[in-house]
């Protein structure tokens, strides 16, 4: 009988085992993570669906994709070597990217008139609002919403959903632009 790739180290069991298991299923399934993330920051579906974590009908918020596929790199980096191992990069590419950083890809630009633009690099697209991050309410829609036994096992499910608090901190934090991962969800590894 064929082996799955993760029945080794569900075998072993243990918190290691967990973070790389989240690890795995975060990495091989990124994109599809990533635009399911972007629907906490779009509009419901239409129609509405009545149980409050299913949207079945919602589409993604594409303008926040390269940001959370950021962020989300950020999270399988931490579930493989270690919250403390893993943030000071996280803080210096998550620290711009809070509730008041236009999202990646966005520049402002001042119109003839005097108003403030902003000019997507990457699609061409304008919008006269800044499109400024709900980051947080992304990772929060995927955190709310990691799927015992669909997406994976439990440990692995509590260990990701604890990884994403950390970047939705990290994202949060807009004193001192800074995390004190003894204060963590999730603390040292």
């Amino acid at each position: 009988a064929a082996l799955e790739p993760l029945a080794l180290l569900q075998a072993a069991g243990g918190e290691p085992a967990a973070r790389y298991e989240a690890a795995y299923a975060l990495i091989t399934r990124a994109e599809t993570v990533t635009r399911f993330a972007a629907r906490g920051a779009a509009e419901p579906g239409k129609p509405a669906f009545p149980a409050e974590l299913a949207d079945p009908n919602a589409e993604p918020n594409e303008t926040y994709l390269p940001s959370l596929d950021i962020c989300l790199r950020h999270v399988a980096t931490a579930l493989l070597i270690g919250a403390d191992a893993a943030a000071a990069a996280a803080h210096a590419d998550l620290s711009g990217h809070g509730r008041t950083a236009l999202l990646s890809g966005w520049e402002a630009y001042e119109a003839d008139d005097g108003r403030t633009y902003y000019w997507n690099d990457d699609t061409g697209e304008t919008v006269w609002s800044p499109p400024t991050g709900s980051l947080e309410h992304c990772l929060a829609y995927l955190r709310d919403r990691v799927g015992v036994p669909r997406d994976m096992g439990p440990a692995a499910a509590m260990q990701l959903r604890a990884h994403l608090n950390w970047a939705i901190a990290f994202l949060l934090d807009s004193s001192d632009n800074r995390v004190d991962s003894t204060n963590s969800a999730i603390g040292t590894q």
